[in-house]
């Protein structure tokens, strides 16, 4: 018992010493110039690092003048060995202030920010940012479409997840009455939420959905698409049929690819040593939520029917399913809270 006890203490320190600074979103970390610099000559180039992979084809940087002409000589492009970069070259370049405009999709989780720094040349830049400092970044807060959208691609894996883990484990593979209502509103939630987030995004994005889905930002949301589908195609055969211990199977299957594909176009797929343990971590999370929350849903839906003897034998058997799913769910916050900070 001790010993599984000091390989977890371990573990857990070594993860704590050897962590990094946490991000969230393609902030901008530093640049070149920096913010607020001053300099003798002029750059050839600017090049910023961000907190978070930056997609190139669907980020600008602009940089312009006092009087608001743009100076560039090309459009942003990735540097090569750098993920993290994007630089944009310059034009020759006259004494004065010059402002960098920027804007940025993650590549890790399809979120906007943006911002601008100013740096001078032969002259003092005219912001309080202290040289060598990133400027701030805005990042604007999603859209009712995009929270409604997720929400409702959660809701409906939830009560998916929450049929398979219920029917499997206590209604013997049967569902309980109004099985049917609650499966075909899930199938509906999963579809609704999809639409709702590709709409969201493009709009945020603000480029053709050709452009969008060229992007692996774009591929995210398409493979997230084929889940989507595959499980509202599955969750609708269970309702035709709620008495079958098979499509319960192919449900929790379908469920469960979903969730770990809408993970793997989050945060936890960002590059970092713990990778793996990230995603782990939040699709072991999601699921335990799936089953805990989920399961509840269909309990009380067992619960209802009036003719139902083995009433007892429900409530004993979900407080049995419950107590290892909370756990996982709990030991899955604490890692992903010590994973996101390698990041």
């Amino acid at each position: 018992m001790r010993r599984p006890l000091l390989v977890a203490l371990l573990a857990g320190a070594w993860l704590l010493a050897t962590c990094g600074a946490a991000g969230a979103h393609a902030l901008l970390r530093d640049s070149t110039p920096a913010s607020g610099a001053s300099l003798d000559r002029a750059p050839h180039q600017v090049v910023l690092t961000f907190t978070e992979r930056p997609e190139p084809r669907l980020s600008t940087v602009q940089v312009l003048d006092t009087g608001g002409r743009r100076v560039e000589a090309g459009a942003a492009a990735p540097v090569d060995g750098n993920p993290l970069q994007l630089r944009v070259p310059l034009g020759d370049l006259a004494d004065g202030t010059y402002t960098v405009s920027w804007r940025t999709v993650s590549r890790d989780d399809g979120h906007v920010t943006a911002g601008a720094f100013a740096f001078g040349v032969g002259v003092a830049a005219p912001t309080a940012v202290a040289t060598g400092q990133a400027a701030e970044a805005a990042t604007p807060a999603p859209s009712p479409l995009a929270v409604a959208g997720r929400w409702a691609l959660y809701a409906g894996l939830v009560l998916l997840v929450g049929a398979a883990a219920t029917g499997l484990t206590i209604y013997g593979g049967a569902l309980p009455a109004g099985a049917r209502t609650l499966l075909v509103g899930a199938a509906g939630l999963v579809v609704a939420g999809l639409v709702a987030r590709v709409l969201a995004e493009r709009s945020a994005v603000g480029v053709p959905f050709d452009d969008l889905f060229a992007t692996s930002t774009g591929r995210g949301l398409l493979r997230l698409a084929a889940g989507v589908l595959v499980t509202a195609v599955a969750a609708a055969v269970l309702a035709a049929r709620p008495v079958s211990r098979r499509r319960l199977v192919v449900v929790a299957v379908a469920a469960a690819g979903t969730t770990l594909l809408h993970v793997l176009a989050g945060h936890a797929a960002a590059p970092s040593s713990v990778r793996g343990l990230n995603l782990l971590a939040q699709w072991a999370h999601l699921l335990a939520v799936g089953a805990w929350a989920g399961g509840l849903v269909w309990l009380l839906a067992g619960l209802r029917e009036r003719e139902r003897p083995d009433r007892v034998r429900v409530i004993v058997g979900f407080s049995k399913l419950a107590a290892p799913v909370v756990a996982v769910k709990a030991d899955g916050t604490v890692i992903r809270s010590i994973g996101a900070s390698r990041r």
